[in-house]
Order: C-alpha cells, then sequence, then structure tokens
C-alpha cells in the first residue's frame, strides 16, 4: 500500500460516538452520498457498497476492522484496491479524526491518480464533514436523554 492522501477534521462530538458510527457499516449510507445501500454476504465478514452514481470501482467489497481508535475500512475493487484508516484522539474537549487513505500498488487504474488524487481527497473530505455533522447530533441526541 502507498499513500494517496490524508484529510483531518475536528468536532465536539465524543471520539466514542465517532468511533461507533465507522465501526457500524450499515450506517455508511448516512454519511457517504456515494453509497446506496451495503449488502452483506453470508458470514458477515464484509459487505458490498452498491453506489448511486459512477465511481472508479463499480463494485466494492468492503472489510470493516478496529485496532484501538483507528478503524480501518479495507475496499477491494474491480479496478482499485485502497484501504482507509481513520483515527480517532480527543484534544481538550475537542475530539481529532484523521482520515489516511492509501491505494494498493499493485492494484492500480490505468488512469493516472495522481489526477484523481484532489477530487477524491475533496469527496472523501465532503463525506468526514457529513459524518461529524452526524456524529454531534448523536451525541447531543443521547445527552439529551440523560
Amino acid at each position: 500500500m502507498q499513500d494517496f492522501f490524508d484529510n483531518t477534521i475536528t468536532s465536539n462530538a465524543s471520539s466514542n460516538d465517532i468511533l461507533s458510527i465507522l465501526i457500524n457499516p450499515q450506517l455508511l449510507t448516512k454519511w457517504d452520498s456515494g453509497v446506496l445501500r451495503l449488502d452483506p454476504n453470508s458470514e458477515k465478514q464484509h459487505v458490498t457498497i452498491v453506489r448511486n452514481r459512477a465511481a472508479i470501482n463499480t463494485t466494492e467489497r468492503l472489510t470493516v476492522s478496529q485496532i484501538a481508535n483507528t478503524v480501518i475500512y479495507a475496499i477491494q475493487g474491480n479496478r482499485l484496491n485502497y484501504q482507509v484508516q481513520f483515527t480517532v484522539n480527543t484534544a481538550a474537549r475537542t475530539t481529532i479524526l484523521n482520515q489516511h487513505v492509501l491505494t494498493d500498488k499493485g492494484r492500480q487504474p490505468h488512469l493516472p491518480l495522481s489526477l484523481l488524487r484532489p477530487i477524491a481527497k475533496h469527496a472523501f473530505l465532503e463525506n468526514l464533514h457529513t459524518l461529524v455533522i452526524l456524529a454531534e447530533k448523536w451525541s447531543t441526541e443521547i445527552a439529551e436523554r440523560l
């Protein structure tokens, strides 16, 4: 895997709320505008991403794992394999979410990825903004119930 790009965003949501959203792939449709639905496989080890618009991969298989405060999305696509690592940290009552995207050097499309980098980085950042809005709403609703 090789580094592709990084995005960082801050949130008022708790790190636990953000991690809870990230570890649950079924919530991806709530914060990634390019995902229409997720179809689980029979063993529930991964899900198939069904997109609602054109993307570099027409099919993708997503496997989600967690190591401490990092959630890893491993994506196997029909044209490009990549990994998204979400690391969540807390500093001074603010949650910092870092998104690190890596691509599989051995499996890349014929399009130069350097041309796709700024487009993908911007799209992923927009999705992070939506994720933060969802997490902050979720945190507020939980706090109001207490």
